[in-house]
Protein backbone atom coordinates (compact mmCIF):
# COMPACT_ATOMS: atom_id res chain seq x y z
CA UNK A 1 0.00 0.00 0.00
CA UNK A 2 1.11 3.71 -0.69
CA UNK A 3 1.21 6.86 1.37
CA UNK A 4 -1.51 7.58 -0.74
CA UNK A 5 -3.69 5.12 0.82
CA UNK A 6 -3.75 6.08 4.07
CA UNK A 7 -7.52 6.56 4.63
CA UNK A 8 -9.42 9.81 6.34
CA UNK A 9 -8.90 9.50 10.21
CA UNK A 10 -6.46 6.73 10.57
CA UNK A 11 -3.80 6.98 13.20
CA UNK A 12 -0.22 6.75 11.85
CA UNK A 13 2.98 6.32 12.99
CA UNK A 14 5.74 8.96 10.80
CA UNK A 15 8.67 7.04 10.43
CA UNK A 16 11.77 9.27 10.12
CA UNK A 17 12.57 8.73 6.35
CA UNK A 18 9.32 9.93 5.75
CA UNK A 19 9.47 13.43 6.86
CA UNK A 20 13.29 13.39 6.17
CA UNK A 21 11.84 12.90 2.52
CA UNK A 22 9.62 15.97 3.06
CA UNK A 23 12.19 17.57 3.81
CA UNK A 24 14.75 17.29 1.37
CA UNK A 25 11.51 17.45 -1.26
CA UNK A 26 12.29 14.02 -2.96
CA UNK A 27 8.79 12.52 -2.24
CA UNK A 28 5.70 14.38 -2.66
CA UNK A 29 3.57 11.53 -1.13
CA UNK A 30 5.64 12.46 2.13
CA UNK A 31 5.00 15.96 1.85
CA UNK A 32 0.92 15.26 1.09
CA UNK A 33 1.15 12.83 4.23
CA UNK A 34 2.54 15.41 6.37
CA UNK A 35 -0.14 18.49 4.83
CA UNK A 36 -2.77 15.38 5.84
CA UNK A 37 -1.69 15.39 9.46
CA UNK A 38 -1.09 19.37 9.68
CA UNK A 39 -5.43 19.47 8.07
CA UNK A 40 -6.46 16.97 10.87
CA UNK A 41 -7.12 14.48 8.04
CA UNK A 42 -4.94 12.20 9.54
CA UNK A 43 -3.58 11.45 13.37
CA UNK A 44 0.08 11.07 12.96
CA UNK A 45 2.06 9.95 15.60
CA UNK A 46 5.99 9.86 16.26
CA UNK A 47 8.23 9.29 19.36
CA UNK A 48 10.83 11.86 20.64
CA UNK A 49 13.43 9.42 19.29
CA UNK A 50 12.08 9.57 16.12
CA UNK A 51 12.15 13.18 16.21
CA UNK A 52 15.83 13.09 17.21
CA UNK A 53 16.79 11.17 14.34
CA UNK A 54 14.99 13.53 11.48
CA UNK A 55 16.67 16.10 12.91
CA UNK A 56 20.07 14.42 12.54
CA UNK A 57 19.22 13.31 9.67
CA UNK A 58 18.13 16.87 8.29
CA UNK A 59 20.95 18.44 9.61
CA UNK A 60 22.77 16.24 7.42
CA UNK A 61 20.95 16.87 4.35
CA UNK A 62 21.09 20.65 4.77
CA UNK A 63 24.91 20.54 5.34
CA UNK A 64 25.04 18.23 1.73
CA UNK A 65 23.31 20.71 -0.02
CA UNK A 66 25.55 23.63 1.59
CA UNK A 67 28.36 22.28 0.83
CA UNK A 68 27.87 20.46 -2.68
CA UNK A 69 28.97 17.43 -0.91
CA UNK A 70 27.28 13.74 -2.23
CA UNK A 71 27.74 12.92 1.75
CA UNK A 72 28.76 14.44 5.24
CA UNK A 73 29.78 12.32 7.64
CA UNK A 74 29.49 13.29 10.84
CA UNK A 75 33.05 13.37 11.92
CA UNK A 76 33.14 16.26 9.00
CA UNK A 77 30.48 17.97 10.73
CA UNK A 78 32.61 17.34 13.64
CA UNK A 79 35.23 18.95 12.12
CA UNK A 80 33.57 22.26 10.57
CA UNK A 81 31.81 23.72 13.41
CA UNK A 82 31.24 26.86 11.72
CA UNK A 83 29.46 24.63 8.72
CA UNK A 84 27.16 23.83 11.64
CA UNK A 85 26.61 27.22 13.09
CA UNK A 86 25.65 28.11 9.87
CA UNK A 87 22.46 25.43 9.43
CA UNK A 88 19.38 27.09 9.94
CA UNK A 89 16.76 25.05 7.32
CA UNK A 90 16.38 21.89 9.36
CA UNK A 91 15.98 23.13 12.74
CA UNK A 92 13.34 25.75 11.69
CA UNK A 93 12.17 22.89 9.93
CA UNK A 94 11.69 20.17 13.24
CA UNK A 95 10.66 23.48 15.03
CA UNK A 96 7.69 23.85 12.54
CA UNK A 97 6.56 19.95 12.74
CA UNK A 98 6.47 20.06 16.05
CA UNK A 99 4.85 22.56 16.56
CA UNK A 100 2.17 22.98 13.54
CA UNK A 101 1.93 19.95 12.09
CA UNK A 102 -1.05 19.05 14.81
CA UNK A 103 1.51 15.81 15.72
CA UNK A 104 1.01 13.70 18.76
CA UNK A 105 4.55 13.78 20.01
CA UNK A 106 5.00 10.63 22.42
CA UNK A 107 8.18 11.06 24.67
CA UNK A 108 10.54 8.08 24.90
CA UNK A 109 10.54 6.28 28.21
CA UNK A 110 12.82 3.77 29.95
CA UNK A 111 9.56 1.39 29.55
CA UNK A 112 9.95 1.56 25.88
CA UNK A 113 13.33 0.86 25.26
CA UNK A 114 13.10 -2.21 28.11
CA UNK A 115 9.81 -3.54 25.77
CA UNK A 116 11.43 -3.36 22.96
CA UNK A 117 14.21 -5.83 23.13
CA UNK A 118 11.17 -8.53 22.77
CA UNK A 119 10.63 -6.75 19.67
CA UNK A 120 14.31 -6.99 18.03
CA UNK A 121 14.36 -10.99 19.88
CA UNK A 122 11.05 -11.61 17.69
CA UNK A 123 11.79 -9.71 14.17
CA UNK A 124 15.36 -9.13 14.01
CA UNK A 125 14.97 -5.54 14.15
CA UNK A 126 17.37 -2.80 15.15
CA UNK A 127 17.12 -0.75 18.37
CA UNK A 128 15.49 2.25 16.45
CA UNK A 129 12.70 -0.02 14.69
CA UNK A 130 12.47 -2.04 17.34
CA UNK A 131 11.29 0.90 19.70
CA UNK A 132 8.97 2.54 17.30
CA UNK A 133 7.54 -0.94 17.26
CA UNK A 134 6.94 -0.99 21.08
CA UNK A 135 5.36 2.52 21.01
CA UNK A 136 3.22 1.99 18.22
CA UNK A 137 1.75 -1.24 20.53
CA UNK A 138 1.86 0.63 23.48
CA UNK A 139 -0.53 3.69 22.03
CA UNK A 140 -2.38 0.72 19.90
CA UNK A 141 -1.14 2.13 16.27
CA UNK A 142 -1.57 -0.43 13.88
CA UNK A 143 -0.06 1.17 10.82
CA UNK A 144 3.32 3.32 9.65
CA UNK A 145 4.15 5.49 7.17
CA UNK A 146 8.00 4.06 5.95
CA UNK A 147 10.24 3.07 3.02
CA UNK A 148 11.49 0.60 5.81
CA UNK A 149 10.76 -2.77 4.13
CA UNK A 150 11.53 -4.68 7.76
CA UNK A 151 8.76 -2.95 9.46
CA UNK A 152 6.62 -5.21 6.59
CA UNK A 153 7.56 -8.63 8.24
CA UNK A 154 6.23 -7.18 11.67
CA UNK A 155 2.78 -9.16 12.86
CA UNK A 156 -0.22 -6.73 13.23
CA UNK A 157 1.83 -3.68 11.57
CA UNK A 158 -0.12 -2.08 7.97
CA UNK A 159 2.86 -0.53 5.93
CA UNK A 160 2.44 2.35 4.16
CA UNK A 161 5.31 3.20 1.94
CA UNK A 162 5.85 6.77 -0.68
CA UNK A 163 5.38 5.33 -4.15
CA UNK A 164 7.67 7.83 -5.67
CA UNK A 165 10.63 7.33 -3.86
Amino acid sequence: MTCNDVPTGASLYLDANVIVYAFIGISSDCSRLIQRCKGEDLVGVVCTHTLGEVCHKTMIAEAMKRTGRPAVTVRQLREESDLVRSLTAYSEYVENLILRSNLTIVPLTAGHLLGSRSVRERYGLLTNDSITVQVMREFRISSIATNDSDFEGVEGIQVFKPSDV
